[in-house]
Formats: C-alpha cells, sequence, structure tokens
C-alpha cells in the first residue's frame, strides 16, 4: 500500500489517501492486517486481529 496515495484520479471527494495508511498503522500496532482487493467494481478492505484466548 502506498501511502497517501489514491487509486482513481476522478475522484471528486478531495481525500488524500492518508484513511487506508492509518488503519494499516493501527492494524501493525495490534498486530492484525488489513488486505485490499478488487471485485466487480467494488473495492475491499478486509483487517483482521489475531485470535486471543
Amino acid at each position: 500500500m502506498t501511502p497517501f496515495g489514491t487509486s482513481d484520479a476522478s475522484r471528486s471527494s478531495g481525500g488524500s489517501g492518508i484513511g487506508l495508511s492509518i488503519v494499516q498503522q493501527i492494524m501493525a500496532r495490534h498486530a492484525g492486517n488489513v488486505a485490499l482487493t478488487s471485485q466487480d467494481k467494488r473495492f475491499n478492505v478486509t483487517c483482521r486481529f489475531p485470535h486471543i484466548s
């Protein structure tokens, strides 16, 4: 994942792309991970935390 990157230049939200970078940092600090996928013109973010018993 590229910090501050946006995947679609035509988006007009004015966002900086920093949101997913923050998510990645939070997940890493909690020993989790984040996966980004695209399917059927949808952008999916999957966050996985480790199992703690």
